[in-house]
């Protein structure tokens, strides 16, 4: 099995023995996968009113008009106008999604790690705390992943739900086009149409 590339190394010192450095093919799936960015909106109570404002002050018929009865550049100038809203009254942050995140892990529960290493080399129990708060924190993380789920189930949401079912388990879209020539496609169509001939 070709788990390993071999890598010769010259001898230590005056060994008459080469060294061998071993290292895994394996890469895992984290260097494998680029990493996503995206721009993520936080939508708060102030900020939905400060777009609601923003919508109300906006006087539409001078969006509307200079269009005429074009519905297509109506749609994308009203489109690109409440667009421009949101850029205004709501603020976005770049998250960087890796190909390993779990759909309940959250940047409150990633700073407790990194809590932990704080108190690594000092008091045992603060760590031991900080521990038992990562353990407590992840539990409620995935409470409130499964309610999440469960929400989507109630409302009859089955798109949303296996969507986030695919997405946990990591299962991939299947290739819907198989493998084979041309020539094979021919030989299984005269196999098939022979017996419909026989029968004629």
């Amino acid at each position: 099995m070709d788990a390993y590339d071999a890598i010769a190394l010259p001898p230590l010192g005056k060994s008459d023995h080469n060294l061998v450095m071993m290292t895994p093919k394996y890469v895992p799936l984290v260097r494998r996968q680029p990493v996503h960015t995206r721009t993520v909106r936080k939508w708060t109570q102030e900020t939905a009113e400060a777009l609601q404002d923003c919508f109300e002050s906006t006087d539409w018929d001078v969006l509307c008009e200079p269009h005429g009865g074009d519905i297509d550049n109506m749609t994308d100038c009203i489109t690109d106008y409440i667009r421009f809203c949101e850029d205004t009254t709501m603020p976005a942050r770049t998250v960087h999604c890796f190909s390993n995140n779990k759909p309940w892990i959250t940047s409150d529960l990633k700073a407790l790690p990194n809590k932990k290493k704080a108190f690594r080399s000092g008091d045992r129990e603060e760590q031991r705390r900080v521990q038992q708060e990562l353990r407590e924190m992840l539990r409620t993380c995935k409470d409130n992943y499964r309610r999440k789920l469960e929400a989507k189930l109630q409302q009859n949401s089955v798109r949303d739900v296996w969507a986030g079912m695919k997405h946990i388990t990591g299962m991939k879209g299947k290739d819907r086009q198989t493998s084979g020539s041309l020539d094979r496609a021919i030989q299984y169509n005269q196999f098939f149409n022979r017996g419909g001939d026989a029968v004629k």
